[in-house]
């Protein structure tokens, strides 16, 4: 699920209406070239013609993540991969809107060994 994140002094006390309003005058974080995220969470936000002049370019999801929590600016990342940093206040989530990216995970493993712990891992996975 993909939603905005920023740090509490990007926010700056801003409610959801006031953020959206001024969301084109932070940087916008990106951990891909095409910015597949932000596309994706404006899209199903209504708000497809809304840009940012101010880029931020990353490798991973992860760097673009660690520099919003830093104030860089706003990263479109993932609340559930972003949870620890969303539960100790590193992170906030503004906006309520929270969007299906459509991508999956996948969990490929060889019949040919048996390992115990992948065993686990795997029913650990899909118990979720």
């Amino acid at each position: 699920m993909l939603t905005p994140l920023c740090n509490a002094e990007t926010l700056a006390g801003r409610d959801a209406n006031t953020f959206i309003k001024q969301l084109h005058q932070h940087p916008w974080l990106h951990a891909s070239s095409d910015q597949r995220d932000w596309k994706c969470w404006l899209q199903q936000a209504g708000l497809n013609g809304l840009r940012s002049d101010r880029n931020q370019h990353f490798p991973t999801l992860d760097l673009a993540t660690s520099a919003a929590a830093r104030g860089f600016g706003i990263v479109v990342g993932d609340i559930n991969l972003a949870c620890n940093e969303l539960d100790n206040g590193r992170l906030l989530a503004p906006m309520p809107l929270h969007v299906k990216t459509g991508n999956q995970y996948f969990l490929q493993t060889s019949e040919k060994r048996h390992n115990e712990c992948l065993v686990a891992f795997t029913e650990f996975l899909l118990a979720q």
